[in-house]
């Protein structure tokens, strides 16, 4: 559990590679039925930080990835990180993802010159439940190239009943040009 902390609940900065975040509750009380925020984001993936994995299939109490009731964003990839994927997990809800424990500036940001990183999987509907936050559910900033988002319920409760964020789905203003990798 990574919550209460002044600043980001988990941080992979610099050149952080091959790490695997999973399973793990980000923001909540130990029940994950409560907020207990970071000051800042509840994952932080920054720097040239690349191939790392936020999800997976570890048999635990913990059922996924929560990132929740945070001050800042559920999740944010920046700088010039690359290659991170980001599934399996719930971003803006409680543990069971049924009810709204939003973070306060949106679920997921892309920004700064962030590429190729991957917000879902092919294969897994849905793959992330991004819903309940403040702010949009997704955000991609100029400046980030070839970043995809794809199977992700965002604006739905786990069971696809509406649980929608305060702003828009998506949000896309990330350049159209040449991937840069």
């Amino acid at each position: 559990m990574f919550s209460g902390n002044r600043r980001n609940g988990i941080e992979l900065t610099g050149n952080a590679s091959g790490v695997t975040v999973d399973p793990n509750i980000v923001g909540l009380n130990t029940k994950g039925d409560g907020v207990l925020p970071n000051g800042g984001d509840g994952l932080l993936i920054e720097g040239t930080a690349h191939a790392n994995t936020v999800g997976g299939t570890r048999h635990s109490v913990i059922p996924q990835n929560t990132f929740s009731g945070n001050r800042g964003y559920g999740v944010v990839i920046a700088g010039r990180a690359h290659n991170n994927s980001v599934f399996r997990g719930f971003i803006g809800t409680q543990i069971l993802g049924v009810r709204a424990l939003g973070n306060k500036k949106g679920g997921v940001l892309i920004a700064g010159h962030a590429y190729r990183n991957l917000i879902g999987q092919k294969t897994r509907i849905p793959s992330n439940l991004i819903s309940g936050n403040t702010g949009a559910g997704v955000t991609l900033s100029s400046g980030t190239v070839g970043n995809l988002v794809m199977n992700n319920y965002i604006g739905l409760d786990r069971f696809g009943r509406c649980l929608r964020n305060s702003g828009p789905a998506i949000v896309n203003t990330g350049h159209h040009k040449r991937d840069p990798g």
